[in-house]
């Protein structure tokens, strides 16, 4: 990563009303992964863009991190998790 990279750290917040809906970690990491591979025109499906924009196709310096630190200075994982029993939530899903 080179000094002229944007660093942008972003915080996850998983609403879940089940277990299942409680993504893991590992989950999170893999689409900041994504995320990133994306900006930096890194993805599997690169080669997919239309042959008129391949010229001017680029990766841009930007790269996505999980938040160390909340708006108040204190320390973050940068996931937040809440419980809900919302039955408004729960025909959404």
């Amino acid at each position: 990563m080179g000094a002229d990279t944007i660093v942008i750290p972003v915080v996850f917040h998983v609403i879940y009303k089940t277990a299942d809906q409680n993504i893991s970690d590992q989950r999170i990491a893999e689409q900041i992964d994504i995320l990133n591979k994306d900006f930096a025109r890194l993805n599997a499906d690169a080669s997919n863009t239309p042959s008129r924009f391949q010229s001017i196709a680029s990766g841009i310096k930007i790269k996505f991190c999980l938040a160390n630190r909340d708006p108040n200075g204190n320390p973050t994982t940068g996931i937040e998790r809440k419980l809900t029993h919302s039955q408004v939530f729960h025909q959404m899903i």
